[in-house]
């Protein structure tokens, strides 16, 4: 069992696309790490995270799940509803953080489907 965090980041450069990945240091550390890349003209955003017992386990789940919408099979980005991959994971969780925008897109989810 190797306890870590899976994560969902987003960039303005990628619309709609989202990084998706496990880390067994901090969710923070590990978005500085990627930000700090110069091939990209804006840092990533934490949309949620989770701490989770198995991160290899449950990130390998996520990826089997969604990998219909993976944007390229050899990275971790895919083109999802990041509240369906939030929704799916989070029984795995033992904590999570979800920040405030990614609070914003479920809102506005609720709000569709009531209208």
């Amino acid at each position: 069992m190797n306890y870590g965090f899976i994560y969902c980041l987003e960039n303005r450069a990628f619309p709609g696309i989202y990084k998706v990945g496990m880390t067994e240091r901090s969710p923070s550390t590990r978005c500085d790490e990627l930000s700090s890349s110069t091939s990209i003209p804006h840092p990533f955003e934490i949309l949620f995270y989770m701490e989770v017992e198995s991160a290899r386990t449950v990130e390998a789940m996520a990826f089997s799940l969604f990998d219909a919408v993976r944007v390229n099979a050899s990275r971790e980005f895919f083109k999802l509803d990041p509240i369906e991959l939030y929704e799916s994971l989070k029984q795995y969780a033992m904590t999570d953080y979800v920040s405030p925008d990614f609070l914003l897109m479920q809102h506005r989810k609720v709000d569709e489907v009531s209208a």
